[in-house]
């Protein structure tokens, strides 16, 4: 996984009963020996109530997982609350905080107050109420905790969690839900982790648990990351795994693949690739573009976002704005949105008249109640007074553009249009949205993305098409878009006028989105050389003079390196290049200089984020952007495995199914590194 932490935890006090009062003393009568006295009948003892019987520890369901969420501490404390505890045979009931310590040979002892306990492990632990859950310092937790001794007789503490309930704290800890919000790509982000958890369970049965909670298995948070579309993927493909030539598959995955993924036996060479022949090297690409035309006669001059905000409007009106009575057709909508008497428009195209007019079209009044004295001195000293206010209250309320306004220059009619329009986007007549555009359907519909979910836009027969370069736009006939390509859409009466395309490439890569699509990364040598002995204390040298790469990989990997200390020769292969060069993943290109001082400086350009191998997380998404359902994205990345449900029977193999419904070839997938 991605970064290996081992998280101290605080633990619990427990408070105990005491032992009962003692008996009151039964009264004695004291009688003169001469008489002789009649025995009274001896009181009735009042009867003591018997302890309450303590409920059973609740039952986790099969299949169950022991997750690690401390390993090694001397103490554990967990935080205020009311437990249950089972502890060998007995049964104790704790309240407040209580302290778990490490003593000699593998004995734990526990502080509850003045109630001190000492004996083996290992001591399991509920919440006393039913419906409770159990807390650390990081959050709460799903099921029961178990306190015991390792392999150095320090404690663990274990969350003990059914498989379901263990996934979703899982998935949204891998693929965010905020940011990757397709349930597609979480679905299959979730079969890949089922699979994982399954696969490896009891690979740390040395330490007493199955998995640990950190990016060495899989990221695991507990309730604190739950996020109800995670939730909802565990839940529509409950019981979902993969297999492959009869067995669990080993559903490795990685973030971001750059473009392509790699074989497994290359960046991990312990695993056989005949072993594991869905591990295999496969492109993260495939789309095809949507052609998105428009009939407007177009340029290529490059234009402000306040003037495709004008054009936006003009076409809703159907005008060009090659005419003044398509501003005033512009000025007009304004107006009409009011509810105030329409007229004609500016007199002038010079910005002095076409703010001030802006202002009384708008009706914003006086300028005096909408700003200040200060705001007012900004306007140039020969506009009249009232120009000067209006270009204020333009400013104020930041109807300028992404740029400043002219103010020698003449406007241009769509310019002076698109104050108008930012007028009557603020009155809700007209949108404009950041989207991701997804599909072009039949019937001059566009299918995007929006804040709100997917949803299907009249598209205008003559919507005006830009692309962006930097902040200005280049107006299009055609634009080319890939489904996830993010845009900026315009739209008034439900019917989409404009498209402002932000972003395009690279093209058709499915994992394009990624902030690691490339990276680049120096170090000087001596940095290199101290990451190095990090890894490995026996390596010798005080500084990397150089950097070699042999051999390469299917996806142009570095699978074999070279590099020569002032001391010696080392060689690094798979994985180990990654960590001991210190750079996010083995594709890169690296070049070598010289400081003034003379010593080796070493600067990587690469692309991608994880070890490459199985499902990219990031390219699941962009595919279930494109369409793809969850089957699809996992015959993708683990090509001939098969989408099947796990036994009843724990002990039993997965109910094999037949493979995946076929997509496009691919592959990328849990978390080694």
């Amino acid at each position: 996984m991605r970064r290996t932490a081992c998280v101290a935890l605080s633990l619990l006090a427990v408070v105990a009963c005491g032992p009962p009062p003692p008996p009151a003393p039964v009264p004695v009568e004291l009688v003169p020996p001469s008489v002789k006295a009649t025995p009274a009948p001896a009181p009735t003892p009042t009867p003591t109530p018997p302890a309450p019987s303590l409920p059973p520890l609740p039952l986790i369901p099969e299949p169950a997982l022991d997750v690690s969420l401390a390993v090694h501490q001397t103490s554990i404390s967990l935080p205020r609350g009311r437990y249950l505890l089972e502890w060998g045979d007995a049964r104790l009931e704790a309240e407040g905080i209580v302290t778990f310590s490490a003593e000699k040979d593998g004995v734990i002892s526990m502080k509850a107050g003045g109630l001190v306990r000492e004996g083996p492990g290992p001591v399991v632990v509920a919440p006393r109420e039913p419906g409770l859950t159990l807390r650390t310092t990081e959050g709460p937790y799903r099921g029961l905790f178990v306190i015991k001794t390792g392999t150095r007789k320090l404690l663990h503490l274990i969350n003990r969690v059914n498989l379901e309930d263990y996934l979703k704290g899982v998935v949204p800890a891998e693929m965010g839900p905020r940011v990757y919000d397709e349930i597609e790509a979480l679905k299959a982000q979730t079969v890949a982790a089922r699979t994982y958890a399954m696969k490896h369970q009891g690979e740390w049965k040395a330490e007493g648990y199955d998995l640990c909670a950190t990016p060495r298995c899989q990221v695991y948070q507990g309730i604190a990351v739950e996020h109800s579309l995670t939730n909802r993927a565990v839940e529509e493909t409950t019981g979902e795994v993969l297999t492959a030539q009869g067995d669990l598959a080993d559903a490795l995955f990685t973030s971001t693949c750059g473009g392509r993924t790699e074989n497994v036996s290359v960046i991990f060479p312990s695993y056989d690739a005949a072993k594991y022949p869905y591990l295999k090297s496969v492109p993260c690409f495939g789309e095809e573009p949507q052609l998105l035309a428009s009939k407007r006669k177009n340029s290529d001059v490059l234009v402000s976002l306040l003037s495709i905000r004008g054009r936006a409007l003009l076409a809703s009106l159907s005008r060009t704005g090659t005419a003044y009575v398509d501003l005033v057709a512009a000025r007009n909508a304004l107006r009409e949105r009011l509810g105030l008497p329409l007229g004609g428009g500016p007199k002038t195209l010079q910005p002095a008249a076409v703010y001030e007019d802006l202002v009384l079209a708008a009706g914003f009044g006086d300028a005096g109640v909408l700003t200040e004295p200060v705001e007012r001195e900004i306007a140039p000293r020969d506009w009249p007074e009232p120009s000067r206010n209006a270009l204020a209250i333009l400013q104020r309320f930041d109807l300028l553009g992404a740029g400043p306004l002219p103010l020698k220059r003449l406007l241009t009619t769509e310019e002076a249009a698109g104050l108008y329009a930012s007028v009557l986007a603020r009155l809700g007549d007209l949108e404009e949205l950041d989207v991701r555009l997804l599909k072009i359907n039949p019937g001059e519909e566009l299918l995007v993305k929006s804040p709100r979910g997917r949803e299907v836009w009249k598209l205008s027969p003559e919507p005006v098409l830009f692309a962006a370069a930097g902040e200005s736009y280049t107006e299009r006939g055609v634009l080319a878009f890939y489904p996830g390509d993010r845009a900026k859409v315009i739209r008034r009466g439900g019917v989409v006028s404009a498209v402002v395309l932000l972003e395009s490439g690279p093209e058709s890569l499915f994992d394009r989105g990624s902030s690691w699509s490339f990276w680049t990364r120096r170090f000087t040598g001596t940095e290199i050389m101290a990451r190095m002995k990090e890894r490995d204390g026996s390596r010798q040298g005080t500084r990397v003079e150089k950097i070699e790469i042999r051999q390469r990989g299917a996806s142009r990997r570095a699978i074999e390196a070279r590099v020569t200390t002032d001391k010696e020769t080392i060689f690094l292969s798979g994985l180990e290049i990654r960590f001991s060069l210190g750079v996010p993943e083995n594709g890169f290109n690296v070049v070598s200089g010289k400081l003034a001082t003379g010593e080796a400086v070493f600067t990587f350009h690469g692309r991608g984020w994880g070890h490459g191998v199985g499902l990219c997380q990031n390219g699941s998404f962009g595919m279930a952007l494109s369409g793809r359902t969850y089957r699809q994205i996992l015959e993708h990345y683990y090509s001939g495995a098969a989408v099947s449900r796990l036994a009843k029977d724990p002990s039993a193999p997965a109910e094999t199914g037949k493979p995946a419904e076929a997509g496009p070839s691919g592959g990328t997938g849990g978390q080694r590194d």
